[in-house]
């Protein structure tokens, strides 16, 4: 199967990921974990933030998933990357249209792009229980874990 999605800016490259996402693993897709939904972004040093949206701790993934959230740094964000089980490396892409995040943490580079996604194959993992790490490094060398979420791959 091939899968043609954008995920660059613009304000579609969320929606399409979402909609990959969803059909990917029967499941839906919010952008609803800003803090003002309740959810708990990384905090620590103050000028770096972010937060994994999706998938959600114990989801059950297969074939090309995805994983997407956002990152903020007052320095501005070099890049975001992510591992499965810390040591397969996932693709990802810095700078989707996220303006639900600009709304409550304000003040940033980004501005309404802070918006972040990764993506791996499953069907490369044994099937079972997996961790999805994702961590942000800003413009000035500043590293931050942004979480850690259990997944279970199914096959």
């Amino acid at each position: 199967m091939a899968w043609i999605v954008e995920l660059g800016g613009g304000g579609r490259g969320l929606a399409a990921v979402c909609l990959a996402a969803a059909v990917l693993v029967a499941g839906s897709c919010s952008s609803g974990s800003t803090p003002e939904s309740g959810a708990t972004p990384a905090t620590g040093p103050a000028t770096l933030r972010g937060y994994i949206d999706f998938p959600k701790p114990g989801q059950t993934v297969t074939g090309k998933f995805f994983s997407f959230g956002w990152a903020v740094s007052e320095d501005g964000i070099k890049r975001v990357s992510g591992t499965v089980d810390r040591k397969f490396p996932m693709e990802c892409t810095y700078g989707t249209s996220r303006p639900d995040v600009n709304k409550v943490v304000r003040g940033f580079p980004s501005g309404d792009n802070p918006g972040w996604n990764c993506i791996a194959d499953a069907t490369t993992l044994p099937a079972g229980n997996h961790e999805i790490t994702v961590e942000s490094e800003s413009n000035k060398g500043q590293i931050r874990n942004l979480g850690s979420v259990p997944v279970v791959i199914a096959h």
